[in-house]
């Protein structure tokens, strides 16, 4: 499916318009009816295009999906079709995919990265794929919970800069090597909830914030994942 469409194409792979050359481009996986709800997914898919239509207009292009199946055969039979995009971004929260499609996805993803490509992981996306220990390795990180939602202060790493989310804040054990960039708290103890790592030849943003739409309409949030997307499609060498 198409950029400034909804998603209920077949199959991204026959629909898939060819950009020009200078715009990055990114097949977004955004898949859910209640954990991410349609409207968080709506306000997600809006803000990314306003990102195709802002400062930098014409430097993105998205694609969007709600199909595992298409980012599974992406390049399957064609090793071409790799270079159809420069990034992937999950939104999704999945834990009931057949082993073999599971099997496809995580290979697919492996594949991506070792190639040079990006991926970035936002809130449910972290949740999923519990029990399959190389999905966590690709992250960075395993889900163990959550606290209640409510309000969060999110705090810059490495400056003084913070803000307010009402949020649902992810708890995970997580890789001590990961590049931490934003963090929260929990019962006195810090908790990531934006880091960078590099995996094989690729870049990996994770996000755990976004369980509410407004998550997605917050400046702070946007200039994160905005950054974020800059990052790994090369945009940008540093966070």
């Amino acid at each position: 499916m198409h950029s400034n469409h909804n998603d209920r194409s077949n199959s991204i792979l026959t629909k898939h318009e060819q950009p020009s050359d200078k715009k990055k481009r990114l097949l977004v996986l955004s898949k859910g009816w209640l954990h991410p709800s349609i409207w968080v997914r709506r306000k997600f898919r809006d803000m990314l295009l306003s990102f195709a239509e802002g400062e930098q207009n014409g430097s993105y292009e998205f694609t969007f999906t709600n199909r595992f199946e298409d980012l599974s055969r992406m390049g399957a039979g064609d090793a071409s079709n790799d270079s159809q995009f420069d990034g992937i971004i999950l939104l999704i929260h999945e834990n009931k995919l057949s082993d073999k499609l599971t099997s496809e996805f995580i290979s697919r993803i492996q594949r991506f990265l070792s190639q040079g490509g990006g991926l970035l992981a936002v809130h449910g996306a972290l949740a999923s794929f519990k029990s399959v220990s190389e999905y966590g390795r690709i992250l960075g990180s395993r889900f163990i919970g959550h606290d209640a939602a409510g309000p969060v202060e999110i705090q810059e790493a490495n400056a003084s800069d913070s803000f307010m989310l009402k949020e649902e804040l992810y708890l995970h054990n997580y890789d001590q090597s990961n590049n931490i960039l934003w963090y929260s708290s929990c019962k006195g103890e810090k908790v990531p909830v934006a880091w960078t790592k590099e995996e094989n030849r690729g870049r990996v943003f994770c996000f755990s914030l976004g369980h509410f739409a407004s998550t997605f309409e917050n400046k702070k949030v946007q200039k994160i994942l905005h950054d974020a997307i800059a990052w790994i499609t090369r945009q940008v060498n540093e966070l």
